[in-house]
């Protein structure tokens, strides 16, 4: 890892959350919604990964796409604030912003603007930040129409041609790419990082995690984490397969713990653990990250989640 500037790179959903807690799940119902809070913050599944990354302790850079309106510029001095290389881009769209809804048990509902985020493509990539990285990490796959399919597979293949290792946590909403190109796609990645109900998107599996992983594989996934949620993880990868138990917690609100973990996962493998060490790591992080409001900010050290691991 030394020889490369980065420990990852990770590229891209960005936007801007408003954080709404708590919302009833009927809040269309009534005509107007009172909520103990509701804050401006920043969110996206590239976004959240990189500011845990850095508060991690991992020299990590950032890549996506924000708008040329106030909601850009409000993102960007956030981002600021962060020790994060920014290779953010800037268009003349406007900057992704979703509502986040958060029930009183944690649970969330999103009300999403994509814009900025579906103009990420290729172009915007810095191939040379993406050779001088340990992990290349793309947050929000599948949900990146502008990046997703061919251009995704060239990113996969810089990446792997200067011995960048991959990883992809994916982001399924109502579209899926053909059949050949996941596969092609999946062939490509060392870690490919779906939640349960993605994983079941993807393979058809409604059920069993050795399923879905089986299925994951003969789509081509070498190494697979399934995220479980509450439930822990199901791990089939360098040589170990099972489920690795949660950190028990007391759940606020789920936005951004998916991305949590994977940052988590990422940063313990650039230090050279073992996988069930770096499972073990993640579960700790993302039992953290749901006993905080918001997509992130829950991590403030990598010490505070090997507390909570013990």
């Amino acid at each position: 890892m030394a020889d490369k500037k980065y420990d990852v790179v990770v590229v891209g959903l960005q936007c801007i959350d408003i954080v709404c807690t708590p919302v009833a799940h009927n809040v269309m119902d009534g005509e107007t919604t009172v909520v103990d809070s509701a804050r401006l913050m920043l969110g996206g599944d590239a976004q959240n990964q990189a500011i845990t990354l850095a508060s991690l302790g991992a020299r990590v850079a950032l890549m996506g796409v924000a708008g040329n309106d106030r909601l850009g510029d409000v993102l960007l001095n956030q981002l600021s604030a962060f020790p994060i290389d920014i290779l953010t881009r800037r268009e003349d769209v406007n900057t992704s912003i979703s509502l986040v809804l958060v029930e009183d048990k944690g649970d969330r509902h999103f009300v999403y603007q994509p814009q900025s985020n579906q103009a990420l493509s290729y172009r915007h990539i810095d191939e040379d930040a993406v050779r001088n990285a340990a992990f290349l990490s793309v947050g929000g796959c599948l949900t990146l129409p502008g990046l997703d399919g061919e251009g995704m597979l060239r990113l996969l293949d810089l990446a792997r041609k200067a011995g960048t290792r991959t990883a992809l946590d994916f982001n399924v909403t109502d579209y899926m790419l053909d059949r050949a190109t996941l596969k092609a796609l999946l062939s490509r990645t060392d870690y490919a990082l779906p939640s349960e109900v993605e994983a079941r998107a993807l393979t058809g599996e409604g059920k069993d995690p050795a399923e879905m992983v089986r299925r994951l594989r003969a789509l081509g996934a070498t190494n697979c984490i399934i995220k479980l949620g509450g439930k822990g993880c199901y791990v089939a990868a360098d040589g170990y397969e099972g489920i690795v138990p949660p950190c028990p917690c007391r759940c606020l609100d789920t936005t951004g713990a998916g991305d949590t973990f994977v940052a988590a996962f990422l940063y313990a493998r650039t230090r050279g653990w073992d996988i069930l060490r770096c499972a073990r790591f993640a579960n700790a992080a993302g039992s953290i990250a749901v006993e905080h409001a918001g997509a992130n900010g829950g991590i403030r050290s990598a010490a505070q989640v090997e507390a909570r691991m013990a």
